[in-house]
């Protein structure tokens, strides 16, 4: 029963064994031997906590080789880690090396066999920053790649570089839609300035049609007259035997025919009670800022016939009292441009 339990208890031990692993110092290279120390320190404590291997402990790695009288330190190729792997009595050992080029740090590490004396496992990590990211983060990649947790990360610059240029991208696509944002709040708001202009000029357009009605409708009944230097309206049979007198109703209409001439036009009422004879409009066109002007005269007609005469041409139109008279002048392309204009009205007075 004793052999029994004895042969029980051996098979256990062999199918629960682990492998030793001893991890010797890492070599520095642009860096201190402190801080190998450190990190070497930390890459034990990553494999033990793993737990795939039983891991010599760093003290009883240094007592063992002391006692045997032998310096591990500066060995760094498979041959003198196979040595004192034979010396520890462990199954692998681990070599490798830390180091700094340019502003990327890096760890390069190997699982030897001690037994065959070969690499069995590889591992590196390397990345742009501080030292601080080998304390923090390769040393458990490099801890995870020997117990073969994690593939050997392949050109992690390239990798880094890719996640710049992504976060690069990723700056400029937000940048492009702000400035889109920008460009369509832009739009918004002049087509809000368009429609208000639109409404504007609609609403300025209805009262203006409004006045104008109204004007129409109170020269059918009132006239205006000048009183103490200023224009009054009068009922017109208050002014029974008032003179003739041409009032313009709205105002004057500005167009452009099909071959670029100018076209004004409006009309004129007679408020008085007499007949006006040979009634013209006279315009004074400025032709520049200087003060320069050409003149043209248009004849006034009841019947809305209108023609147009070189300036004191004489008339024989007439406007009966009351009554409302039309003129049209075109103003040919040939007149050339003007600035502004201004207008006179002259009339004979019928005493028949």
């Amino acid at each position: 029963m004793i052999r029994r339990l004895i042969i029980l208890l051996l098979i256990v031990g062999c199918v629960f064994a682990k492998d030793i692993i001893a991890v010797l110092e890492l070599e520095q290279k642009g860096l201190t031997k402190q801080e190998a120390e450190i990190l070497t320190d930390r890459l034990i404590t990553k494999l033990i906590s793993i737990g795939k291997y039983q891991v010599v402990e760093r003290n009883n790695m240094d007592k063992i080789l002391k006692e045997q009288k032998f310096q591990n330190s500066g060995c760094t190729d498979s041959e003198c880690a196979v040595e004192i792997g034979q010396l520890l009595n462990t199954d692998f050992i681990v070599i490798g090396s830390v180091g700094k080029f340019g502003s990327t740090y890096s760890i390069d590490s190997r699982l030897i066999d001690v037994a065959h004396g070969k690499s069995l496992i590889s591992a590196e990590f390397s990345k742009k920053g501080e030292i601080d990211v080998l304390l923090t983060t390769g040393i458990t990649s490099i801890a995870q790649q020997l117990c073969g947790l994690e593939n050997t990360p392949q050109y992690t610059e390239t990798s880094d570089f890719v996640d710049m240029k992504s976060i690069e991208e990723l700056g400029n696509q937000l940048e492009a839609l702000e400035e889109e944002k920008r460009a369509a709040d832009l739009k918004a708001d002049v087509i809000r300035l368009q429609n208000l202009e639109e409404q504007l000029e609609a609403s300025e357009k209805e009262v203006k049609n409004i006045k104008e009605k109204e004007y129409r409708e109170k020269l059918k009944t009132h006239t205006k007259v000048l009183r103490d230097g200023k224009n009054v309206w009068v009922p017109i049979d208050r002014l029974a035997g008032n003179p003739a007198h041409l009032e313009l109703i709205g105002d004057i209409l500005e167009e452009k025919d099909r071959d670029g001439n100018t076209i004004l036009s409006g009309e004129f009422k007679n408020v008085g009670d007499k007949r006006a004879d040979l009634v013209k409009i006279i315009f004074s066109f400025r032709t520049n800022w200087q003060g320069d002007t050409k003149k043209l005269t248009a004849i006034i007609y009841s019947d809305t016939k209108n023609k147009q005469y070189d300036l004191d041409f004489p008339s024989e139109n007439s406007i009966l009292p009351h009554a409302i008279g039309n003129f049209e002048m075109v103003i040919p392309r040939s007149f050339g441009k003007f600035i502004g204009y201004s207008w006179d009205i002259e009339w004979k007075e019928n005493n028949d």
